[in-house]
């Protein structure tokens, strides 16, 4: 399947359920405990009702996407995103629902390092605040019959217009170091990387993301 048979479009009520369950097949893949356990977690938070969760919100400032075939119309991947306001990114406490980076161990026992937060997350890599809110990359996740055809691509642009859209400068992520296959393709599409004792920290300026 080429890239061009892909389009992608705003998450509707209807999608939810499919989205869902593309989201958390893709992070399956993964066989890792903690994975399961941040599964879990999500499903009974805001991967509930995406829909609600993201492109409901009243002020606009998140939304959600599925990626479809242009033959049938079926959803192969989501991403969802959120905006960061500049205090957030500067300040010294972790943007919401990064807290797990303060615990000394993992959910799988491991350690997570002395460390494992020194200043802002993504300060070193430029998204500081000081230029303006950024736009987190959320959700992400792309069927493993699909990859390799530009389906993450195609999602990592809409979130990336929607950022020029919002006035965010920057579009910044986490993914576990273990997801071997999301690190290389963030590396690929253009995004800056620091590497932390457990997480891969990225951020991108969204034009570069769209070239």
């Amino acid at each position: 399947m080429e890239a061009s048979r892909i389009s992608v479009r705003p998450l509707t009520p209807a999608d939810t359920a499919a989205a869902t369950a593309v989201w958390a097949d893709a992070m399956l893949a993964y066989d890792k405990e903690f994975i399961r356990q941040f599964i879990a977690e999500k499903l009974a938070g805001d991967m509930m009702d995406a829909h609600a969760s993201y492109v409901a919100v009243a002020d606009g400032s998140s939304g959600f996407w599925v990626a479809c075939t242009e033959e049938n119309g079926e959803i192969v991947g989501c991403v969802g995103a959120r905006m960061l306001p500049a205090a957030t990114l500067g300040g010294a406490s972790l943007p919401p629902g990064k807290d797990y980076l303060q615990r000394i161990k993992d959910k799988d026992g491991v350690p997570m390092g002395t460390g494992a937060v020194d200043g802002p997350l993504w300060g070193p890599l430029g998204a500081d605040g000081s230029d303006g809110p950024a736009m987190e990359l959320m959700r992400m996740a792309v069927s493993p019959a699909h990859r390799g055809m530009g389906v993450a691509r195609a999602l990592v642009q809409e979130v990336a217009t929607f950022a020029q859209g919002s006035g965010c400068p920057w579009v910044v992520l986490t993914t576990a170091r273990e997801m071997l296959p999301a690190v290389a393709a963030y590396k690929q599409m253009g995004f800056s990387l620091l590497e932390r004792p457990k997480i891969m920290a990225f951020a991108g300026r969204p034009e570069d993301l769209l070239r």
